[in-house]
């Protein structure tokens, strides 16, 4: 597999968000879905080789405000970090993005 075939995705889940690696991240959404009693919900998917690097970063870069496993508290900073990032989704258009 290669790194074109992953995605980098945020999912929400109440007051949290888990940023994440995934080569189908619908099919990640239903997996986490089972068994857990609050709706998660996909905000965004980005395809274009980083994907790792990215979530790397952010793990790290996010550390303090990390709940449980992959799992982070939304803060003012977290908003502003997925707004960006769902600008590079959007304005990456036909290139490879979900």
């Amino acid at each position: 597999m290669s790194l074109n075939d992953k995605y980098m995705y945020v999912m929400q889940c109440k007051e949290f968000v888990k940023f994440g690696i995934s080569q189908n991240p619908n099919q990640r959404i239903k997996e986490l879905q089972t068994g857990n009693p609050f709706k998660i919900t996909l905000l965004l998917s980005i395809n274009y080789g980083y994907g790792y690097d990215i979530e790397t970063n952010t793990h790290n870069y996010f550390k303090d405000k990390q709940e449980i496993g992959e799992w982070f508290k939304i803060d003012e900073e977290i908003k502003s970090f997925v707004k960006y990032l769902k600008h590079i989704e959007y304005n990456i258009g036909d290139y490879n993005v979900k």
